[in-house]
């Protein structure tokens, strides 16, 4: 026996447009692709959606040349899987758990500083901040000059260090070049090529806060691809997953729990 199918259904399979009653002006079905029940069998699962939201997939059909607008929310499926993955949520174990470079991404307001000042304390190795808003008054601040002495392979689990570049962009430009190419010398001091990470920084974790201001700075780019091999972690702070997606593993930070966390803490 041939199971019926629902008017919107029918539409799918046959191409004709189906009867609506004036109950289904809000609402209406759409079919996605059959979803296998065993063996040579195969079913359908309805959704509700606008009657806006439905004329949109219409046109999305006429642009992909989709049979059904079933065949359309596979396809937004399948781009939101490849070009929009699920993001995790941060903790410090996942920060850790491997040693790829990272992104903590999110929109503004969303907690990505708040969360780094809160694992700020439990991270057990020296840690190395480029502090670009000044929000880390807890870190010892270190001039440009300060890091040319700075001992890396000597700072204990406990340091907290930072760089302020100048409030004048030009100016702070400049001086995170000056950083960034230090740092790009500094981490072959030491390095052995059969051990990673290796090398006079490689007990530091690096977080580099506002980094998309550093999306085009060739410097930061060169110590951000190679962070593996050379530190323990380096951690970008930007909104945008596609600044440093196809480097970084990407990552979240936690909801924030209240209206004044929301308030006090972060970008």
């Amino acid at each position: 026996m041939t199971e019926a199918l629902d008017p919107i259904q029918a539409a799918e399979e046959t191409g004709h447009s189906p009867r609506s009653s004036s109950k289904e002006i809000a609402i209406s079905n759409v079919v996605t692709s059959p979803q296998h029940n065993g063996p040579g069998r195969a079913g359908f699962i309805n959704i509700q959606i606008s009657r806006k939201c439905h004329a949109e997939l219409g046109q999305i059909q006429q642009r992909t040349l989709s049979r059904t607008k079933g065949q359309v929310v596979d396809f937004l499926v399948q781009t939101a899987q490849t070009q929009s993955p699920v993001i995790p949520v941060a903790s410090l174990e996942q920060i850790f758990s491997d040693d790829r470079p990272l992104q903590l991404c999110g929109g503004s307001g969303e907690g990505k500083s708040t969360f780094v000042k809160q694992i700020l304390s439990k991270i057990d190795s020296p840690v190395f901040l480029v502090d670009i808003a000044n929000e880390y008054p807890q870190c010892k601040k270190l001039s440009v000059g300060d890091l040319y002495s700075f001992k890396w392979e000597r700072a204990d689990t406990s340091a907290r260090h930072r760089f302020v570049p100048t409030n004048n962009a030009q100016i702070a430009a400049s001086e995170l070049r000056t950083v960034f190419s230090f740092l790009n010398t500094e981490k072959m001091r030491h390095y052995k090529p059969d051990k990673v990470p290796s090398g006079v920084l490689s007990k530091t974790l690096f977080i580099i806060e506002e980094s998309h201001r550093l999306a085009r700075e060739t410097s930061f780019l060169n110590f951000l691809y190679e962070s593996r091999k050379h530190t323990r972690k380096l951690v970008a702070v930007a909104s945008d997953p596609q600044l440093f997606g196809r480097v970084c593993r990407l990552l979240r930070p936690p909801p924030l729990n209240s209206g004044a966390e929301r308030r006090n803490g972060e970008t």
